[in-house]
């Protein structure tokens, strides 16, 4: 099973030094944990996406 996240947020000094946007511009905080049969997480990933470039789409297949 995998769960995402997706929530606003505003980019630490860091993150706007890698985006290429002022510090505390607007962004989305996406993360993504994988579980395995048993319900283990067996990884995380978590990634901040620039505000004014960015376009998230979710396919749901209904069974």
């Amino acid at each position: 099973m995998i769960r995402k996240y997706i929530e606003p947020t505003l980019v630490n000094e860091f993150e706007s030094s890698l985006l290429g946007v002022k510090k505390d511009s607007p962004a989305l905080l996406l993360e993504r944990i994988t579980y395995d049969d048993a319900g283990k997480v067996i990884a995380v990933c978590t990634w901040v996406v620039r505000g004014d470039r960015c376009r998230h789409y979710v396919d749901i297949n209904c069974v």
